[in-house]
């Protein structure tokens, strides 16, 4: 019984300085109750969280008590009763773009307005960067003090880049021409950097240009204006372009989808100035194949130099080929063969390492931690339908976005997706 001494009274002891109860303490009481009630060790703990939810009654009602005297009396000695002050103001919820954590505990948010940024899991945020027009929907965030956000309008595009975690900023111009809209911005290290950026679409096809630094933004030139066929070398007009990496400063790949489910993957040997397209197998054959519908085509994601997970994912409401594709390449991209499909449709997939992988399909989640070869089920805590992001940052802590009407639900996983809890970020007033 001494073990659960010091726990619950350190757990009063913040409750006395911080009302509310702790963020995981609902979590805790969910999977104590459902565990096996014969486990003894689960019996102790069962017993340790119902003194601690007693004790955290009992602070609430003081605390209610003491609060409601207050605002009716002001002096017990006669003195005239006061009119309750102004509430507290509530934070407003605030639509997330994009969320890309750097380790655990680090994790950048850029909104519509702002870019924010955590570095105790969540728990607080703060606004790094606000103002100078509307924020498109573009960054790169490589470490815990190195970021890059994009602002464009219909005149101009500047390059904001920080290297100090938000302290101070810094903007380059680039020349773009009208109706460039930027896509994709990757950065491989503090030094050399990648702006893909739309020239137009129509029907299924997009033109793109390329930008790219050696310096950490400071400056950027044109390498590659898609206008040209593929055997041209350039950056093809054909299918829409949704993601681009490099594993070094030469070798790249560019990824998107192409009208009747083909998957676009392209790759340059020469730091983005010349393309060459690589198909990819549909199955063990090696057969060039055809996905049903539209995909969603991952930027690859490396390893190190040598392994590398490229995810594509088929429309979720296609009967024929509802489950997400995993390509895999063991000698840096140059081949690639496919692996899984998951067991199931998936509204959203992510990897950590070159074996293990997670897909969310709604009120199920799948994890693999062989490459694809067998799959174990998670059940959720809620429906994770409507994702518009996933994102590991271990094996254990996850971060998603969650479309609905208002906008993006910013969601907190620390146990590899069994239990999701939203999270809000700093207001943008």
């Amino acid at each position: 019984m001494k073990e659960h001494r010091t726990p619950i009274k350190h757990a009063f002891d913040e409750e006395l300085a911080y009302h509310p109860a702790p963020p995981d303490f609902a979590e805790r009481v969910v999977r104590l109750a459902t565990a096996d009630p014969s486990n003894a060790s689960i019996r102790s703990q069962t017993v340790a969280v119902g003194a601690i939810a007693v004790l955290l009654a009992a602070v609430i009602v003081v605390t209610l008590t003491v609060g409601i005297r207050g605002l009716t009396n002001s002096d017990s000695r006669g003195a005239t009763n006061q009119r309750p002050g102004p509430a507290p103001t509530a934070i407003p919820f605030v639509s997330t773009q994009i969320i890309e954590p750097t380790s655990e505990s680090t994790v950048w948010a850029l909104t519509g307005q702002t870019l924010q940024r955590t570095t105790d899991g969540g728990v607080s945020w703060r606004v790094v960067f606000k103002g100078h027009g509307m924020l498109s929907p573009v960054g790169a965030f490589i470490d815990e003090q190195h970021a890059w956000i994009v602002v464009a309008d219909a005149r101009s595009t500047l390059v904001w880049r920080t290297s100090d975690g938000g302290q101070t900023w810094q903007s380059t111009p680039i020349a773009t021409v009208a109706g460039t809209a930027p896509t994709q911005l990757f950065f491989l290290d503090p030094q050399y950097g990648w702006l893909l950026a739309s020239t137009g679409a129509a029907a299924g096809s997009q033109g793109a240009s390329l930008w790219r630094t050696e310096n950490g933004g400071l400056n950027w030139t044109l390498v590659a204006l898609g206008s040209g066929s593929p055997e041209a070398g350039t950056i093809p007009f054909g299918c829409e372009k949704s993601g681009i990496s490099f594993v070094t400063p030469e070798r790249g790949w560019l990824t998107g989808r192409c009208s009747g489910g083909y998957a676009f993957l392209f790759m340059t040997s020469d730091a983005g100035v010349t393309w060459q397209r690589q198909p990819l197998p549909s199955s063990a054959t090696g057969s060039t194949g055809q996905l049903s519908g539209n995909v969603s085509v991952s930027a690859p994601r490396f390893f190190g130099l040598t392994e590398v997970v490229l995810i594509v994912q088929p429309p979720a409401a296609t009967p024929a080929s509802q489950s997400v594709l995993f390509y895999v390449s063991h000698d840096g991209g140059l081949t690639w063969s496919m692996r899984g499909p998951s067991p199931v449709a998936g509204y959203g997939a992510d990897v950590v390492s070159p074996m293990i992988w997670f897909v969310v399909a709604g009120n199920t989640c799948l994890v693999t931690s062989d490459g694809g070869e067998s799959w174990q089920r998670i059940q959720p805590n809620r429906d994770l339908k409507d994702l518009t992001q996933i994102v590991f940052a271990s094996t254990r802590v996850a971060w998603a976005l969650q479309a609905t009407g208002a906008g993006s639900v910013l969601l907190y996983s620390s146990d590899a997706g069994r239990t999701w809890e939203a999270r809000q970020l700093a207001a943008e007033g």
